[in-house]
């Protein structure tokens, strides 16, 4: 069996059974089951992204899982479709944190139809041509499929004039509305507009979080 979550520094002791670590989720159960070539481990989902995924990418981890879960249920996703999503993001280990690639094969299982994905971590990421965190390939006969999974998965353009941009790089490299406004040579009522566009467009309350997606988007 693999180290309980409750042992000295569980992922260390379990990535050094095994450089191919896979495990499976089964979406009803809420359960996620980790296994390599020594045994197997039963996990809560929630007690697994808490314990192994870093705070900063947890919340974007789990979206994508469950969003490639309900993609697999609703297309009726098979084996012989050849989906498969690469990710690059942070696993714990030791004390901290390690880069890690991990592939994921989401499927729907006929037998008990549920959807089920099929998960496998590579811990040397410096042997991999992979260009972005997060890449997806599905068979190419099935063109409005990736369509779709492009839609649900890859950082859309943020709905913004480069104006707007300016606006909001000019309202975070300024200590007030007035200094933001005398920067852009704009009147501060102007600039209020525009601030209020940006955060409808954006569908948030304050400017603060505009100012956080778009440089989250890496365009600030």
């Amino acid at each position: 069996m693999l180290p309980a979550l409750n042992q000295a520094n569980p992922a260390t002791l379990w990535l050094e059974k095994s450089l191919l670590v896979s495990y499976s989720l089964n979406s009803s159960k809420k359960q996620i089951i980790l296994y390599n070539k020594e045994g197997y481990e039963v996990m809560d989902t929630g007690q697994f992204y808490n314990f192994f995924f870093h705070p900063a990418e947890r919340s974007r981890l789990v979206s994508i899982e469950h969003t490639l879960l309900d993609f697999a249920r609703n297309y009726t996703l098979k084996k012989k479709d050849h989906l498969n999503v690469s990710l690059i993001h942070q696993w714990r280990h030791e004390s901290g944190y390690m880069k890690v690639l991990r592939f994921i094969y989401p499927i729907l299982n006929s037998y008990v139809k549920e959807c089920e994905g099929y998960y496998g971590f590579c811990l040397d990421i410096t042997s991999h041509s992979i260009q972005n965190d997060i890449t997806f390939q599905i068979n190419p006969h099935l063109p409005e499929l990736q369509h779709r999974l492009a839609q649900l998965l890859l950082p859309q353009p943020l709905p913004l004039t480069a104006r707007q941009v300016e606006v909001l790089r000019a309202i975070t490299k300024e200590e007030t509305v007035e200094a933001a406004a005398q920067y852009l040579l704009i009147e501060t009522r102007t600039l209020e507009k525009h601030l209020q566009n940006i955060r409808k467009k954006l569908n948030v309350k304050r400017t603060l979080d505009a100012a956080l997606i778009c440089k989250t988007a890496g365009i600030l």
